[in-house]
This record gives structure tokens, sequence and C-alpha cells, in this order.
């Protein structure tokens, strides 16, 4: 049986890390009486550039944990198009308010670093 390494236990806390900002930042509340979940990035939205540039440095900080996962330049371009799009209609006073609770740029992003690593185990697997 492989032993964690300490780049493994270090890939662990980092992959650990960004679903906790994902949920935070995308899914942590409920809206009372439906099963519609919000995060930090809708409610900081409602605080004009302030709250979006919180929101977007966060969802830069996921894209650029994922470059240190390895990822191949055609999924890093996928997650910089959610981080830009989030961003971008984000900004847009009402309507982007309403996008930031809707669009949950982070959990794709997280998403797109999970199956990177899962195709990356099954690739490992199919050479052994």
């Amino acid at each position: 049986m492989d032993r964690p390494t300490e780049q493994g236990l270090d890939s662990h806390h980092a992959l650990n890390r960004m679903r906790w900002l994902a949920d935070l930042f995308d899914d942590r509340f409920r809206l009372p009486g439906t099963e519609r979940r919000f995060g930090l990035d809708g409610i900081l939205g409602l605080f004009p550039a302030v709250g979006d540039v919180i929101s977007g440095v966060i969802s830069l900080y996921l894209a650029a944990e994922g470059l240190r996962f390895g990822m191949p330049f055609s999924r890093l371009l996928r997650m910089g198009f959610n981080v830009v799009v989030d961003m971008t209609l984000g900004a847009i006073p009402l309507i982007g308010d309403l996008f930031d609770f809707a669009w949950k740029a982070n959990q794709k992003n997280v998403r797109i670093v999970l199956e990177h690593l899962e195709s990356d185990i099954e690739a490992k697997r199919s050479r052994r």
C-alpha cells in the first residue's frame, strides 16, 4: 500500500481548502422554504466594487490552485472562463447580484479540478 507523501498531503489539504471555499462562496446558505442555495459571493455582490473584488480574488485563487495540480491548459482555460464570466456579469448592478446567486463559478471550478484528478488516477491505474 502506498504511503502518503508530503506532496500528497499538501494536495489533499489544498483540495479540502478549495472545496470549503467553493461551498462558502457558492452554497453555504439555503434560502428559507426552498432548496435554493447561495453563498458569500451572492451576498458580497450586494456591496458594489469591494464585494466583487473579494469574490474575484477567491475565484482567482481557486483557479491558481488548479494550476498547481498540473491541469492541462484546456481545463485551466475553462476555469478562467468561469471566473471571467462571474466577475464581469456579477459586476452589473442588480442583474449581477441575481447572477451571483446562480452562476457558482467556484463550484464549477472545483468540479473541473476533481474531473482532472479522477482522470489522472484512471490514467495511472491503466498504466499498471
